[in-house]
């Protein structure tokens, strides 16, 4: 269980606040882009021709670095990924669960 102290992180996870940055967290972030996008490819969905959880996952991955770290510009080097996430943002249940700020 997460330590509510410790802003809802696991013990031993320092926030990504400073003195990182955002090519600090890039530096994390990289490595799994790459992967998610050598994986979906060229294909319209993670597991080829059709929907699945694995489209979930990535779509609320990218959904989270999008709305956490808008100022990373992740879609440049993977648009594939960026396609999917704008397939997904048009499905009823990704619309109507879009974070909000605040």
């Amino acid at each position: 269980m997460p330590d509510k102290t410790n802003g809802g992180r696991a013990e031993g996870f320092p926030a990504l606040t400073a003195p990182f940055g955002l090519e600090a967290l890039m530096e994390l972030n990289r490595p799994a882009l790459a992967a998610m996008a050598r994986g979906l490819g060229e294909r319209p969905w993670c597991n080829g021709g059709h929907f699945s959880l694995a489209d979930i996952a990535v779509g609320c991955a990218l959904g989270w670095l999008e709305f956490r770290y808008p100022d990373i510009d992740w879609r440049t080097s993977h648009p594939n990924l960026g396609r999917l996430l704008e397939k997904l943002a048009q499905r009823t249940s990704f619309a109507d669960t879009v974070p909000v700020a605040g």
